[in-house]
C-alpha cells in the first residue's frame, strides 16, 4: 500500500491506518517497512517487527437436542 504524505505544511504528523486483510503462509516474523521516496528511488527508514502465530480455535461444544 502506497500514499503520498506533504511533510513541508506540518511540523509534525501522524499517520493511522487499518489493514483489513493480512494474507500470510507460515507463523513467524513478519517485517513491515516504512520508506519514502525522495527522487526516483525508494528509502526505508525503518522496519517493524510483526510476529504472527496462527491457531486453530478450539471446537464450540455442541447442544444437544432433547430427547422425546
Amino acid at each position: 500500500m502506497e500514499f503520498e504524505v506533504n511533510l513541508e505544511e506540518a511540523t509534525s504528523m501522524r499517520t493511522y491506518g487499518q489493514i483489513s486483510e493480512l494474507p500470510f503462509t507460515v507463523s513467524g516474523i513478519y517485517e513491515f517497512e516504512v520508506a519514502y521516496k525522495p527522487a526516483r528511488r525508494w528509502k526505508v527508514v525503518a522496519t517493524i517487527p510483526l510476529a504472527i502465530t496462527h491457531e486453530q480455535p478450539e471446537p464450540e461444544p455442541q447442544e444437544s437436542e432433547p430427547a422425546d
